[in-house]
């Protein structure tokens, strides 16, 4: 979970817009079958993949470091950097990889991930399984995501507002594009539901009333909440 939470930050990916896919592959990876629903809770992700086989989800690549084979291996590091290039290695239990004919210890080598593009990858466990998270963002994804935060939003609004937590709300949204007219309809009700509103109606509300400005997934918003 940490090192999928650690994916999406790297990619701006905030936590409340959900994902399609977090993928685990390799040895033992089937072990995490049994907490698929908490990976799915824990990094907001549609579904969870676990499964024996590395495959196409990504590739380790071998960087052999030339400063520190140069005075070991002289003109032998030009085959080394060849066979790294070429894939034609071998990477064992204790860490060390055999590459054209030499043995590189842990501290000569870097093992990077090349992915697809639309997936970005990280290793686990001594690179034995990787982590591969799907970071399309379709339409309905970005839509359900700038719900979650509206949401966030109208409870922070509701306590600094000083609302009982039993308080039934009505709630008056601005939105500035068709996107963001098109979130809120499409998930009036689970707003609605989360934050205890009787009624969501999209426009300028009671002028008198508290105004919150706040932009979430780039789109600005302004809502009113009349108790």
């Amino acid at each position: 979970a940490s090192t999928g939470l650690r994916l999406r930050e790297d990619q701006g990916l905030r936590v409340r817009l959900p994902l399609a896919s977090i993928t685990v592959a390799g040895r033992d990876a089937a072990t995490l079958a049994p907490f698929a629903e908490l990976l799915r809770d824990e990094l907001n992700v549609k579904d969870v993949l676990v499964t024996e086989e590395i495959g196409d989800l990504a590739t380790f690549i071998l960087r052999p470091d030339g400063k520190a084979l140069g005075p070991r291996l002289g003109k032998d590091v030009q085959a080394v950097f060849g066979a790294a290039r070429d894939g034609d290695w071998t990477a064992n239990d204790d860490g060390t990889v055999e590459v054209a004919g030499h043995l590189l210890q842990p501290d000569e080598y870097e093992l990077a991930l090349e992915s697809p593009e639309g997936v970005v990858a990280a290793a686990l466990r001594s690179n034995d399984a990787v982590v591969t998270l799907d970071t399309v963002v379709t339409p309905e994804l970005e839509a359900e995501g700038l719900a979650r935060d509206i949401v966030r939003e109208i409870q922070n609004a509701r306590r600094a507002e000083d609302l009982v937590v039993t308080d039934r709300i009505a709630i008056s949204i601005e939105v500035a594009s068709d996107a963001a007219a098109a979130a809120v309809a499409a998930h009036e009700s689970y707003i609605a539901e989360q934050v205890l509103a009787t009624s969501i109606t999209t426009g300028a509300g009671d002028g008198a009333r508290i105004a919150h400005d706040i932009t979430v997934g780039g789109e600005p918003f302004r809502f009113r909440i009349d108790r």
